[in-house]
């Protein structure tokens, strides 16, 4: 068994806030933000493997990056996109999740497409091009491809509850393989981490709820949940509080597989409506 070390945990988090980089393609592994600082990203070479656009104005997922946050307290949220490269045009996409947290069940709320119209000139389309977001002066939710019809390149703020949680990919139409900036602004806050959750339902939602074997290195049983609790949603992070897996429960005797996950300290979030429920484990060694 590989021995685990603390300081290569810290190492790991301190090499992945400066490895902004290496974009998160995919709903399923987006960069999970837990305070509302500036974000860089320096490439979008990246590209998404799951169809999570369907539905939406962007018709092709590439150049992608994916987010996550949770709001912590309640109130506007705007953000401005600044393209690395002055005439990028930038589109993106904001989701909220409804209460399991599922990509696949995610609800779509903005939606960016604004750009070029082919053959137009300069002028008419360089309100289309550069930054992007969110602001408090725009009434519309959504700009379809093309820079005509007042597209502007910023859509309507979002108002923002305690507890919520959202998803935003963005998309470097241009691919010039050139990244951005993410700053945020309005009055709601995000919470610090998946682990700041304290549901004042904990007890009533599971009273005795623990995990083990702990430290694990394959199958990890959830105790505390029952065959009655099926439908659960669940939600692990790393040391670093980077979303690695969510699903939901099955009935009869709770367990997951965590031998695929890297050696370390994970915390795993149970959710059910507005209740929540939050444990910590460590995964040692493979089979």
């Amino acid at each position: 068994m590989k021995p685990f070390h603390l300081f290569s945990l810290i190492l790991a988090c301190l090499s992945f806030a400066a490895a902004t980089a290496q974009p998160h393609t995919d709903c399923d592994n987006p960069m999970l933000l837990t305070y509302m600082n500036p974000v860089t990203i320096d490439s979008t070479l990246g590209e998404g493997v799951a169809d999570d656009l369907t539905g939406t104005c962007l018709a092709q997922e590439f150049s992608s990056t994916w987010f996550s946050w949770q709001i912590e307290q309640p109130g506007t949220l705007t953000f401005v996109l600044t393209p690395l490269h002055e005439y990028d045009d930038l589109d993106f996409a904001v989701f909220r999740f409804n209460d399991n947290i599922l990509c696949q069940e995610k609800v779509l709320k903005r939606c960016m497409a604004a750009g070029e119209t082919v053959g137009a000139p300069f002028e008419q389309n360089l309100p289309c091009w550069g930054p992007t977001g969110l602001n408090l002066t725009e009434t519309d939710l959504e700009e379809q491809p093309g820079c005509s019809n007042g597209n502007n390149n910023f859509l309507k703020f979002l108002q923002c509850q305690a507890g919520e949680n959202y998803a935003m990919v963005v998309i470097n139409f241009s691919q010039t393989n050139q990244g951005f900036t993410l700053e945020w602004g309005g009055t709601a806050t995000f919470s610090p981490s998946p682990d700041s959750i304290n549901s004042p339902s904990l007890e009533r939602l599971a009273p005795k709820l623990s995990i083990a074997p702990n430290p694990s290195s394959g199958a990890l049983r959830v105790l505390g949940l029952n065959a009655a609790n099926e439908g659960f949603a669940y939600r692990i992070a790393d040391g670093c509080g980077r979303v690695v897996r969510t699903g939901k429960m099955t009935s009869g005797e709770p367990s997951l597989d965590v031998s695929n996950l890297t050696d370390g300290v994970y915390s795993i979030a149970f959710l059910m409506g507005e209740e929540q429920a939050v444990c910590r484990f460590v995964k040692l060694g493979g089979h």
